[in-house]
């Protein structure tokens, strides 16, 4: 698919050069321009298309994460509010 958008480009770049040095018109431009984003897009979704997938693959296996429990969360965001708390206080005092 890479290579398909490669070639289109060189194609591209052709068909401008035809189209400057007058051996062709401008309707062979916009057609090599459109044949070369029809294929970016497509590589787009291709690549979109395979990290779909493999993400896919990756939490059908198991993912590898762990979720966090419910009273681990509570903990830290206790600690994280004690620390701002404590930052708070410290500022205050001019410390």
């Amino acid at each position: 698919m890479a290579e398909a958008a490669q070639a289109a480009e060189r194609a591209m770049v052709l068909a401008q050069d035809r189209c400057r040095a007058g051996l062709v018109d401008f309707s062979n431009v916009l057609d090599a321009q459109r044949s070369l984003l029809s294929f970016q897009d497509q590589l787009a979704r291709s690549e979109g298309t395979v990290t779909a997938n493999l993400i896919s693959l990756y939490k059908a296996l198991g993912g590898g994460w762990t979720s966090m429990a419910p009273e681990e969360a509570s903990l830290s965001y206790s600690w994280r509010s004690a620390s701002i708390g404590c930052r708070r206080a410290a500022f205050r005092a001019g410390k």
